[in-house]
């Protein structure tokens, strides 16, 4: 029938419908039609959700993000801070402490030309350069500075000594570099007096987004108040860690994921676990320890725990040692740095220049080939790392940013860092 077509008329032989029932027709095709718009809305607003939930971070803590893609699979990565508790704090180490500074290569006279450019008053340098306060050592000159003296310094010559002795890792944790922006947040959120801020902050020096601290021992002599001691050293030695969740849905390549987790011994595990996660309804954003190695897994996000010389030598559980152990069955324990730690990695490591994998050990390197840090890699920027030899420095996730910036300070006169990543040859 085109259009403006007359209306046919009913047959005669029958009467004429009544409008009431063409109404009821109308609303019934009205409300199935909306049903029909309603269900395709929810189905595309089902559809949309899920798309939005797989691309978007899970979390809304802030500065949540999603990795870049790769063979480690969907991983949320989602800052947040470890600071080591009271019961770990060594306060009364710090307390009956002196502050001893290691100056590495230098000849009294190196020390005598640093103090005069620093402008120290003739009385102090006079004090500093006797015999009781200046020793000399293999390595260098160890100063034993009187507590006045380190208190009352100017803040030209706190700045030119912290800087020169910052660059020796010799004076961890008595002279601690920091990144002043993340120092600062951790000042404000220690929960501190002002008294104990203040000083810290008097005793410190700031060179760029530097900031170098020094010295713990002589901050704990002026803080009276033992809560101030403890907020403020949690402060100090707070630490910005991730946590990360891969999303495994039944849809998932956990073949792919078994290849790229599955190393050594643990893969059958590895494997398993994925098997399991793949069967949740709908999926699940896990824990990334689910699937790492059991001791880097047991010791992520804690701190160590005093070792009992009854029970063998005492292991010094540093960076090389986590690094090296990653992917190990049992732990080696002929660490310290750097003669054994050298000797494994000329024997069973040999050099990635592609991309690294997970378990692979990140080297960070001055161009003159000294060692500075070691860590492993486990997907995009995001490494596993021990920031220190001590019981208040936690195992913990960082990004390869934060680590260069932690360690970039470090490095020697005249010497940049590299990063290199070399593999086990059994892994």
């Amino acid at each position: 029938m085109g259009v403006g077509s007359p209306q046919k008329k009913p047959p005669q032989d029958r009467p004429a419908k009544t409008g009431r029932p063409r109404r009821k027709l109308y609303v019934v095709v009205f409300v199935a039609f909306l049903l029909a718009a309603c269900g395709l809305s929810f189905m595309l607003g089902r559809i949309l959700a899920t798309r939005q939930m797989q691309a978007a971070p899970n979390s809304s803590a802030p500065g949540t993000r999603i990795l870049k893609s790769g063979p480690w699979g969907e991983i949320e990565c989602i800052p947040m801070p470890i600071a080591p508790p009271d019961s770990l704090l060594p306060m009364k180490d710090w307390e009956a402490k002196q502050t001893h500074w290691l100056f590495k290569g230098f000849s009294r006279e190196d020390l005598v030309k640093l103090l005069e450019a620093a402008e120290l008053p003739a009385a102090a340098r006079a004090q500093l350069l006797r015999p009781e306060c200046l020793r000399t050592v293999p390595v260098g000159l160890e100063l034993t500075p009187p507590r006045e003296i380190v208190v009352s310094m100017s803040p030209k010559a706190r700045q030119m000594l912290l800087e020169v002795l910052g660059r020796f890792s010799e004076n961890e944790g008595q002279v601690i570099v920091f990144d002043k922006p993340t120092i600062e947040r951790n000042l404000r959120e220690c929960g501190a007096s002002s008294l104990a801020v203040n000083m810290f902050k008097k005793m410190s020096s700031v060179s760029g987004d530097r900031l170098f601290f020094s010295s713990l021992p002589c901050l704990m002599s002026e803080l009276p108040n033992y809560d101030d001691r403890c907020r403020i050293a949690q402060a100090i030695y707070r630490e910005n860690t991730l946590l990360l969740k891969l999303h495994v849905t039944p849809e998932t390549d956990i073949k792919a994921l078994t290849e790229y987790y599955g190393k050594g011994c643990w893969r059958a595990d590895v494997k398993a676990m994925f098997e399991s996660l793949n069967q949740i309804p709908g999926g699940v954003w896990a824990n990334i320890a689910l699937i790492l190695p059991p001791r880097p897994a047991g010791l992520l996000y804690s701190f160590p725990q005093p070792q009992n010389t009854a029970d063998g030598p005492v292991v010094i559980r540093d960076c090389f040692w986590t690094a090296l152990n990653f992917l190990q069955n049992k732990s080696d324990p002929g660490f310290p740095y750097p003669e054994h730690f050298n000797t494994v990695l000329k024997t069973d490591y040999y050099e990635v220049t592609n991309d690294p994998r997970f378990g692979d050990v990140v080297l960070l390197v001055e161009t003159g080939g000294r060692i500075i840090h070691g860590a492993v890699f486990i997907a995009d920027d995001v490494v596993y790392t021990k920031n220190g030899a001590t019981q208040i420095h936690p195992w913990m996730l960082t990004t390869m940013s934060d680590l260069l910036r932690e360690y970039s300070w470090a490095t020697m006169p005249g010497q940049e860092l590299m990063v290199k990543y070399v593999r086990n040859r059994n892994n």
